[in-house]
């Protein structure tokens, strides 16, 4: 008898704990504080490591910028610090824990790529609701990284 509880206690720790490392992909749009706001609850109710992220759509080639996301001007240094202040509204205190990267390129490939990059268990994205017509020309970021990405994927209304 002492040796199945033993199996079932080692079984216990090893079962995989869900979410515990997110990865917000954010940016200005009304969508955002809804996406943290998310991303805080299962944080709390998981213990997950959170981390964010955002996109400036130009090359790639930018000096100072691949995977370790520092801005490489004053306006993404204004941008990462108007999404820390979002985060921090909802985070509180626990905001200092979260950094914010700015990567260029494609929003949903780097996105996709940053999360493969972190090992995250989960992305949380805002949807900001567009148009059909819209989507159809443009496309969706959110749903470039659903069909992109290897992670799970949470899309905030």
């Amino acid at each position: 008898m002492s040796g199945s509880g033993e199996t079932g206690h080692v079984q216990e720790e090893e079962e995989e704990h869900f979410f515990k490392n997110i990865l917000m992909g954010l940016d200005l749009s009304d969508q955002t504080e809804r996406a943290v706001q998310a991303a805080a609850a299962l944080s709390r109710a998981f213990g997950s490591i959170v981390h964010a992220v955002t996109v400036v759509n130009v090359p790639t080639s930018s000096a100072g910028n691949e995977m370790n996301g520092t801005p490489a001007n004053q306006d993404e240094i204004k941008l990462r610090d108007e999404i820390l202040y979002r985060i921090h509204k909802v985070f509180g205190e626990e905001t200092r824990n979260i950094d914010v990267k700015v990567l260029h390129g494609d929003p949903g490939e780097r996105i996709s790529e940053y999360a493969e990059y972190l090992n995250c268990d989960l992305i949380v994205v805002g949807s900001r609701g567009q148009g059909m017509l819209r989507k159809t020309i443009f496309g969706s970021v959110s749903g470039d990284i659903v069909s992109k990405s290897k992670r799970s994927v949470l899309i905030v209304k």
